[in-house]
């Protein structure tokens, strides 16, 4: 028995009742006196009465539904025909509009969303809260706000790269990038940023500034290692050796994104174009039509944006997604 046989018998007797009630109007007291003529005003009461189409076929239906058990029943409850108009099937005596533009997107097979799903939560959990973190600590950086800056305010670049590579610690690298040959070269762009330099400044000013730098001793890595910290865990061991890198961080926060845009999704049950247009900052301003007071999909369990935001609920995706600056500064998630 499917989940909505209850409501489908329901429905039906009803429609049966639709039917005893017509009867009783005809001055008809069993199903033994119903005729096809009776049948036939039925049927025409039932086409002009002021109903949706799939309620007409309903009502029509209940009479061929009660004349399949004919064989079944007592006398006095079978109809006076032998094949109710003319052997018409519930389908042929009313048109019933189809349900218009119909989605043909195949579902994402169970194996899959359960597999996409624990790996939008393993990306949330453990690998998250390092992308976000290494996210803020370039954008001080490049702000120039950063805390490891705070010594070079004032300071011309000379000065600025003197105290750098003064205050660079054995394991210290330099930033690089890959050279038209393949190699490794000093990444000017990230030193200025490393310097507290602003925007306007795109590399080093002088070959004396480059022969500083060079002359330091310091190894030049593939990209500009970003000192935040790797917390997060995968089966007991760290999820990377290696720090993040400014050139990393544009795909690993498309990445998170993808994977709180699929955990929102989930857990809210809300459309994608509704998790598309929620607006920053939505999780403290919302009135509570939105996020708040939607069921999640485990069963009795409410969401709160404002709670702790402990899984499952929206809280902490929300959340997470808040501390992210993406390309679209309005919206939770860019499109």
């Amino acid at each position: 028995m499917s989940a909505d046989t209850p409501r489908r018998a329901d429905e039906g007797l009803l429609a049966v009742r639709g039917v005893g009630e017509q009867m009783r109007l005809r001055g008809l007291t069993g199903w033994d006196q119903l005729t096809d003529r009776h049948l036939e005003a039925y049927r025409d009461h039932v086409l002009t009465a002021t109903i949706p189409a799939q309620r007409k076929r309903a009502l029509q239906g209940a009479v061929l539904l009660l004349h399949s058990y004919r064989d079944l029943l007592p006398a006095p409850c079978r109809m006076a025909t032998a094949d109710p108009w003319r052997g018409a099937r519930d389908d042929a005596l009313v048109v019933v509009p189809g349900p218009g533009r119909v989605n043909k997107t195949p579902r994402i097979a169970l194996a899959m969303m359960e597999a996409l799903l624990a790996w939008s939560l393993r990306m949330l959990e453990d690998i998250g809260p390092d992308v976000a973190e290494a996210r803020r600590v370039w954008q001080g950086l490049r702000a120039g706000e950063y805390r490891s800056q705070a010594g070079f305010d004032g300071l011309p670049i000379r000065d600025r790269l003197a105290r750098f590579l003064a205050a660079a610690g054995a394991d210290a690298v330099l930033p690089g990038r890959r050279g038209a040959d393949g190699g490794l070269v000093l990444d000017e762009y990230a030193l200025c940023r490393l310097l507290g330099l602003d925007s306007s400044h795109g590399k080093l000013r002088s070959d004396l500034q480059r022969r500083m730098a060079a002359a330091s001793g310091l190894p030049i890595a593939d990209g500009c290692p970003l000192p935040a910290p790797i917390t997060g865990r995968i089966d007991g061991r760290p999820w990377r050796e290696s720090p993040i890198t400014a050139g990393e961080l544009p795909g690993l926060v498309q990445v998170l994104t993808a994977a709180l845009f699929t955990v929102v999704c989930h857990l809210s049950g809300m459309r994608p174009g509704e998790v598309l247009n929620l607006r920053r900052g939505c999780r403290a301003t919302d009135p509570g039509d939105l996020l708040l007071g939607r069921r999640d999909k485990a069963p009795g369990l409410w969401t709160s944006c404002r709670a702790a935001g402990t899984r499952p609920g929206l809280g902490r995706p929300v959340r997470c997604g808040d501390g992210l600056s993406l390309p679209d500064g309005r919206r939770q998630f860019a499109r």
